[in-house]
């Protein structure tokens, strides 16, 4: 996964700085309009990332107008790229672990009660990451459900997005609504025979409540 597709860290500084050097090494002809828009920040504000990364000694700029201006790792940038480049993995790895053990009552509730065809109701970020925890513990996600048109027809993992009318084609066990905020509205959409969890959040950990019985 190329780093500026992870929306979560673009609002911190070291994360912008890895994708400007990214970015650079990768393309030396890459424009500053370029850079801010995989930085989701304005140009203004990626020419001064880029001043004080020269003046750390980290970029090299060549040229004398922005049509033929250049820009250069040295080897201090190189270094800088590598460290930072660990320090990312090791965050986001961090974070799966945290968020596997975040959601480890789901998966054991789901076992302990042989629901393992499961739909999941929402195609959020929320969503994703129950599908990419949930995939690697026996639990099979037959498919995603969403109400939000922009969504319906995509794909998350080889799975296409349909919508709710859908939902009776599918064969699941149960249905989890994969939202913390709006999972008792969703529950009440759900025309199924079979039984529809919410998400409960206590003390940082997920758990499933049963929001309708089959």
């Amino acid at each position: 996964m190329k780093v500026e597709k992870l929306r979560f860290f673009k609002t911190m500084p070291d994360y912008k700085e890895l994708i400007i050097l990214s970015e650079i090494d990768e393309n030396p002809h890459v424009t500053q309009k370029e850079i801010a828009e995989k930085c989701g920040i304005t140009p203004p504000m990626v020419n001064k990332y880029l001043f004080d990364l020269e003046k750390k000694g980290y970029v090299e700029i060549k040229g004398t107008t922005t049509r033929n201006t250049t820009y250069h790792l040295t080897s201090d940038g190189k270094n800088r790229l590598m460290i930072l480049n660990i320090s990312y993995s090791r965050e986001v790895l961090k974070m799966y672990k945290d968020s596997q053990k975040n959601f480890e009552q789901v998966w054991n509730y789901l076992h302990s009660n042989n629901l393992k065809k499961v739909v999941l109701f929402g195609a959020g970020d929320v969503g994703e990451m129950a599908f990419e925890i949930m995939k690697d513990h026996d639990i099979k996600i037959e498919g995603f459900i969403d109400e939000d048109g922009n969504r319906i027809g995509k794909e998350i993992g080889g799975l296409q997005i349909r919508p709710l009318s859908e939902l009776n084609k599918m064969d699941f066990d149960a249905v989890v609504i994969t939202s913390y905020r709006h999972g008792i509205e969703m529950a009440k959409r759900v025309i199924s025979d079979k039984p529809v969890f919410i998400f409960s959040l206590e003390n940082g950990v997920t758990s499933l409540k049963l929001a309708r019985d089959k």
